[in-house]
């Protein structure tokens, strides 16, 4: 998923060569969010009837179509406007890697797009006139990201619908673009996670960070170990006003916390569909209370483990020196390579502070032959022998900054205690996610972890040497579930997760934060139309948006 230095290059280059439309006297901010590359208007729209159709290029995948299917089924919900799907045969549509929505004649739209193509496999180029819109993507990521860009600029107070005439070119900055749902701590029904699937799709995000075990839950159903599910995999520890909002919403009546196989199979699909990444997060050899609960014999002691019903560090972990905890890992994550197919596995590994380690017999000649004298040692050696788990399983491991100074080989380490981490990391030839939490935890309150603060927010770590920039994959918001219900999840969220959008999609030199807000307001009042959520924010408090 690394964005390399060169196709940056190339894309700076494609972006002084797009071809601009003649001027328009309306100059109003379009509504689109992230902000693209470059926009360039004119005067005319395309008038969106039923009478358009959606023209695939020729040799187009089932993934193309499935975008299309999508992107149709949105405008039939929310303008009332049905596009007919054409497959794309050797002489249908405008040519290769150009699909056509409209009537045949907008394919003359083509020719002023530059000749060079879209720079990034996730980038687009798109241009709309009075006969329809022209997309140009490599891939079907790419036509995707276009499809919601067309999504944000039709016009329903036009009647019928309207494209203003436009032309983008557009690319992301960074290919990692992600947020965490902390599952574990604060049970969200399958459909809850599909619907922000489709929000994170249409902001161009494209991971979904799904933290599903910790100490107060494990939420995944296992045929392999189902004591898992069945001890850890409950709603009782959960708070009153956790549980009341999951009754709402009717669920949780028969007490189940977790998702079957067939759920998280269902979320994976719909979220592939949707070009949305989802990336599991196990969390071991600490906050594992929910795992010890089950099965108490991969701690040293073995003594009993509750379920912890309130947020904390507990001083529980697994065992670095029994080997039976790693045969248990091994097997464990054979079965949920089945269920999550990315390529990457979160293993958490932060706030490991367990109490028995250096005296724990059992850690004693790991502690005699490599000269361990604290934790930290002995969670290196744990952690080496986890990543050579998942390497076997064609997995890269990725864990919390705590592991940083003794990151094994191939390992990707997500920033969040100090973003210098991710310099560190990147120094040492290692891959890093970004997500501070001085920026990226919206989960705390809008009006001190503001808008502004995570819209003014930038990726790359001070001092970090251009040419280890693309060691930066990108970024995530984290959402942990402490203080989160249903009934407060959207309003935590929202809008501070379209400025995340906006930080890891558009060019750094380009963000405006009064160009943002006015686009912005736009948005707000559609997606809440939609019902989603939003919270509080300063400029609310003073009814400037």
């Amino acid at each position: 998923m690394k964005k390399t230095a060169q196709a940056m290059i190339v894309g700076a280059a494609m972006a002084a060569a797009v071809l601009t439309l003649p001027a328009r006297a309306d100059q109003t901010p379009l509504p689109l969010v992230p902000l693209p590359v470059e926009t360039h208007r004119a005067d005319g729209r395309f008038i969106m009837t039923d009478s358009a159709v959606i023209v695939l290029p020729p040799g187009a995948g089932a993934d193309w179509r499935a975008s299309a299917e999508i992107f149709a089924a949105k405008v039939k919900q929310r303008f009332g406007v049905g596009l007919a799907l054409q497959a794309g045969g050797p002489d249908a549509g405008c040519g290769p890697d150009i699909a056509l929505i409209g009537s045949p004649a907008a394919c003359g739209l083509k020719d002023g797009l530059p000749e060079a193509g879209v720079p990034a496999a996730e980038g687009y180029q798109l241009a709309a006139g009075p006969d329809g819109v022209v997309v140009q993507a490599r891939t079907a990521h790419g036509f995707h990201n276009a499809l919601m860009t067309l999504l944000q600029l039709i016009d329903g107070k036009a009647s019928p619908p309207a494209i203003p005439a436009v032309k983008v070119l557009d690319y992301p900055r960074f290919a990692w673009r992600g947020m965490l749902i902390d599952s574990a701590r604060s049970f969200q029904p399958p459909d809850v996670i599909k619907k922000y699937v489709d929000l994170l799709s249409e902001l161009k995000l494209d991971v979904l960070h799904w933290h599903l075990v910790d100490d107060q839950g494990w939420r995944i159903e296992s045929k392999v170990f189902p004591r898992l599910h069945e001890v850890g995999g409950v709603l009782a520890p959960l708070s009153d006003k956790k549980k009341r909002a999951l009754d709402r919403d009717g669920w949780g009546r028969d007490g189940r916390g977790y998702y079957t196989q067939d759920e998280i199979r269902e979320i994976v699909a719909y979220a592939a569909e949707r070009h949305v990444m989802v990336v599991p997060e196990i969390d071991v050899p600490g906050h594992s209370s929910a795992m010890l609960a089950a099965y108490p014999e991969l701690s040293c002691s073995g003594d009993p483990v509750p379920i912890r019903g309130m947020p904390g560090i507990f001083r529980t972990a697994l065992c670095p020196g029994k080997e039976d905890v790693y045969q248990f890992l091994d097997t464990l994550f054979t079965e949920l390579a089945t269920l999550f197919p990315a390529p990457y596995l979160h293993i958490g590994s932060d706030e490991v502070m367990a109490s028995d380690w250096l005296s724990a017999p059992a850690n004693q000649e790991l502690i005699a032959k490599y000269g361990y004298t604290d934790n930290a040692g002995l969670q290196s050696y744990f952690v080496g022998r986890v990543n050579g788990i998942l390497r076997g399983k064609g997995k890269t491991m990725i864990a919390w900054d705590e592991i940083t100074a003794y990151a094994p080989e191939g390992a990707v380490i997500q920033a969040w205690r100090k973003q210098d981490y991710a310099r560190v990391a990147a120094e040492a030839g290692r891959d890093a996610v970004i997500s501070p939490v001085t920026h990226c935890y919206i989960d705390y309150p809008n009006l001190t972890f503001t808008l502004k603060n995570l819209y003014g927010f930038e990726p790359l770590p001070a001092g970090l040497k251009p040419d280890l920039a693309p060691r930066i994959l990108g970024g995530e918001v984290n959402l942990w579930g402490e203080r989160v219900t249903l009934d407060n999840m959207d309003q935590k969220t929202f809008p501070r997760l379209i400025a995340h959008a906006e930080v890891m999609w558009s060019p750094p030199g380009e963000r405006d934060w009064n160009d943002f807000i006015a686009r912005l307001k736009p948005v707000k009042k559609d997606m809440k139309k939609r019902g989603v959520g939003f919270g509080k924010t300063w400029r609310d408090l003073f009814m400037l948006l």
